[in-house]
């Protein structure tokens, strides 16, 4: 069991648009603002099935992209089986005449480990921040961004990356979109079976999308 929650302030506008999107493709002619804090708090396991044990059922990663519940993650031959996960988030938000601005400052701390034997260490906190900051350059049709995210992490790795790209809405609607994303990633965090990013990863990524949303 998990335990979480969420809070949310909209003090200006009341709203930030539509399932509170990305980028004021609304135009806001007021200055529409949103912060936010969250926190998360579980106990955390390999969640293994024991006829094919792997540690990519629980997706927990070190700042270098390694599988927290793998052997040897945290020393030659050691595995970790249990541990607590805590995460508190603070965004931020501003959209204003088709500029937006939307950030993010979170911290994680893992601790309380069980292992198969003793480990060199007792916790691990990660500090890291994500911002994107965009324009509508042509009003409900055209979107271009920057985004930026960097970590502060336990092994001075300090991963981030660096980007940009457009977002083109033949419709004039949000629930078709068309994006285009170019960005440079130094030291990856993040991976998984799908999506940009590889544990561990640098260098550059180019992709191009499109959205459909009912």
């Amino acid at each position: 069991m998990s335990k979480s929650f969420s809070l949310t302030w909209l003090p200006t506008t009341g709203e930030f648009g539509p399932r509170g999107g990305i980028g004021d493709f609304e135009h806001h002619e007021k200055l529409a603002t949103r912060f936010g804090a969250s926190y998360c708090q579980s106990r955390e396991d390999r969640f293994n099935n024991i006829g094919e044990p792997s540690p990519d059922n629980t997706q927990v990663r070190l700042s270098d992209g390694v599988l927290f519940f793998e052997q040897g993650a945290l020393g030659d031959g050691i595995t970790v089986d249990n541990a607590n996960y805590n995460m508190i988030a603070v965004d931020m938000g501003f959209k204003y005449k088709g500029f937006s601005v939307q950030g993010e400052f979170y911290s994680r701390k893992l601790s309380k480990f069980e292992s198969t034997e003793p480990l060199p260490i007792n916790k691990i906190v990660d500090n890291g921040y994500s911002l994107q900051i965009g324009y509508m350059v042509l009003p409900r049709l055209l979107n271009a961004y920057l985004i930026n995210s960097y970590f502060w992490d336990e092994f001075k790795r300090n991963p981030w990356e660096i980007g940009g790209g457009l977002n083109f809405y033949p419709l004039k609607s949000r629930s078709f979109r068309v994006n285009g994303q170019l960005m440079h990633v130094s030291k990856s965090a993040a991976g998984g079976t799908f999506g940009l990013y590889t544990g561990g990863q640098t260098g550059s990524t180019l992709t191009v999308g499109v959205d459909f949303m009912l």
